[in-house]
């Protein structure tokens, strides 16, 4: 039997330093393997490294990391760190303990990207953006410079929870909304594209259609006529957005200006992000981090396009000796600069005010992370309030629609027995 070389990972203990060491070996037989480090170490596990067609069959056929799971996991190992206990030994706990697939693979992830050379925890978890966003990358950048990793890393998860039980609100009502709007289009599109043309044909010898069912039936010739066309526009359309929303700077840019103009939701967006620099800075403030780098991170994690670059103008404005306060007062009231102003209608104009009191009392970080604290409950009664607004709209085209449907149906009822003599 003709045996292929396979590749395996050993960890081994050294019988002389006592050091624990990590070796990648290629062999036909695993045997071989403890006979040629029985010598000089002590192997602790030998595991077959999987190939990458087992990986990428793993990553399909197990399910996916949530950001429950996620938070989880840095709860772990945020009060292992707290306790003095490296990461590494917390990654190899958790790999014993978990259940989830899906998790343990990450871990072993981690733990690979551990053996490597790496300068900080930073390295290492921007190794995986598709779990760890910049915003977090933010948060343990600031805990490395400041000493204050697991209390920074604690905090976020605190505040990310806050945030999930506010998501999973507006997804529960949008995904009820579109569950109904679905049904409803739908029923509407078989009244329009078969009943309706049913009933018109009943008018053929009468000598008044109602005008509702002419506009109706036109309806449903196009429909018939070019529904296929309508549905693949759509789709391309969509994944034509898609495509331009991820690699078109400009379209991007432009679509984030519009959504800003939108009523209700600008209001929404001043508030995100007006809380988003509160939080940032008052909590890195608090811990001496300095006020450029706090820019940098905030910058970084900002995806919205306009916003970002109104911090990168405040972030330049700060380099060039502008007092923050000053530069949002001036901003606010259109008095002449010498440096570049911040574009009016982004930022809520009370965050100046914290700025100033910030200033007078010489406690910039408590005070501008007590603005966050108020703040953010006026962001979650904003979103309330967009939400109630929206379900209003809702329900008014619901009816709407169903309305001209029935009305539609009760005229040519209506017409039908009016005109029945003239018919026969």
């Amino acid at each position: 039997m003709i045996r292929i070389p396979q590749t395996y990972q050993v960890r081994a203990v050294c019988k002389r330093t006592r050091k624990e060491f990590r070796f990648e070996v290629e062999t036909k037989n695993i045997k071989n393997i403890e006979a040629e480090l029985g010598d000089r170490y002590v192997v602790q596990e030998i595991k077959r490294k999987q190939t990458n067609l087992e990986k990428t069959i793993e990553r399909i056929s197990v399910s996916p990391v949530t950001e429950d799971d996620l938070l989880k996991l840095l709860e772990f190992l945020a009060k292992a760190l707290d306790r003095g206990v490296r990461i590494r030994k917390a990654l190899e706990f958790l790999l014993a303990s978990e259940e989830k697939r899906s998790v343990r693979i990450l871990i072993q992830q981690m733990i690979d990207r551990l053996q490597e050379q790496f300068s900080s925890y930073y390295d290492i978890f921007k190794e995986f953006p598709e779990h760890f966003n910049h915003t977090f990358l933010g948060i343990v950048r600031a805990g490395e410079s400041t000493g204050s990793l697991a209390e920074n890393i604690l905090q976020y998860i605190d505040d990310r929870r806050k945030m999930m039980n506010q998501t999973k609100m507006i997804q529960a009502v949008f995904v009820k909304r579109g569950v109904l709007f679905a049904v409803v289009s739908l029923i509407a599109t078989i009244i329009v594209t078969f009943v309706i043309p049913q009933f018109t044909k009943l008018f053929e010898n009468a000598p008044n259609v109602p005008d509702i069912l002419i506009i109706l039936n036109a309806m449903a010739d196009f429909l018939k006529a070019y529904g296929i066309i309508v549905i693949l526009g759509t789709v391309g359309g969509v994944i034509g957005f898609i495509f331009l929303f991820k690699h078109s700077y400009r379209f991007k840019k432009v679509f984030d200006w519009v959504l800003f103009k939108v009523p209700i939701v600008n209001d929404i967006f001043k508030t995100y992000y007006t809380c988003q620099y509160l939080y940032f800075t008052g909590t890195l403030l608090m811990k001496n981090v300095n006020y450029i780098k706090i820019m940098d991170i905030l910058i970084e994690q900002t995806t919205n396009i306009p916003f970002k670059e109104i911090f990168e103008i405040m972030r330049e404005n700060v380099i060039k000796g502008v007092p923050l306060q000053e530069m949002l007062k001036r901003s606010e009231m259109e008095l002449k600069t010498n440096y570049r102003k911040i574009p009016r209608g982004y930022l809520l104009p009370s965050l100046s005010q914290a700025l100033e009191m910030g200033a007078a009392t010489g406690n910039m970080g408590q005070i501008l992370y007590d603005a966050f604290l108020s703040f953010e409950v006026i962001l979650h009664q904003k979103i309330q309030k967009g939400i109630n607004i929206f379900d209003k709209i809702f329900y008014a085209f619901i009816i709407l629609l169903m309305g001209v449907l029935f009305f539609a149906m009760g005229t040519a009822m209506a017409a039908l027995y009016k005109n029945a003599g003239s018919m026969v």
